[in-house]
């Protein structure tokens, strides 16, 4: 069955920040590791907005592929993000997961959202294998391999011993104070009122 949708799956085919983890990519070889603790993740489609005072950046997200008057009508006042390198083009809407994740580093629950093709597929695959079919029955490592070495790689491994009880007692925390994923695709904070 896997770990994310076939709807995710098709999506990604190849034909720190506060309550959120992210992916150490300062020289090569830099590594994070978590444990998933969402049952599923989140699943949704991102456009990155700027004001038009030209201020901070804000991402607008979806529930399904955005065409782009549905994308015109959401951002409002706001202008669709250009493409990386490009003075002209939009930058296309990405598909992402979200999930609650243990990150070990900082010994808190916080909110990984991926982009990265490469990574979603590669959780895929993990999913899918007879032995971490259950993925948060296992940590995860993602490791910055570089540009020209296909940017990332991920590699699951046994749970970290000794962290169990600080890690249920942290992800029922959470959860008594509705911290909730949804709040993603409202442009609320997932970290509960």
């Amino acid at each position: 069955m896997g770990f994310i949708s076939n709807a995710a799956r098709k999506a990604t085919s190849q034909n720190s920040k506060g309550g959120y983890l992210a992916i150490k990519k300062d020289k090569i070889g830099d590594k994070i590791r978590f444990k998933i603790l969402s049952e599923e993740p989140l699943e949704f489609w991102e456009v990155w907005g700027t004001p038009p005072d030209g201020g901070k950046d804000k991402p607008f997200r979806f529930v399904a592929q955005p065409n782009p008057s549905e994308v015109l009508a959401e951002l409002g006042e706001y202008t669709q993000g250009l493409a990386f390198g490009s003075a002209t083009d939009l930058r296309a809407p990405s598909f992402c997961l979200a999930m609650f994740v243990w990150d070990y580093e900082e010994e808190g629950v916080k909110v990984l959202q991926l982009t990265q093709k490469g990574l979603i597929n590669e959780i895929d695959m993990i999913s899918q294998t007879e032995e971490y079919a259950v993925v948060q029955d296992h940590d995860m490592q993602i490791t910055y391999k570089g540009k020209d070495n296909g940017w990332y790689s991920l590699m699951p491994l046994a749970s970290k011993k000794g962290c169990e009880e600080q890690i249920k007692e942290a992800w029922e925390a959470a959860k008594n104070a509705d911290w909730s994923l949804q709040q993603l695709l409202v442009g609320g904070s997932p970290f509960g009122a």
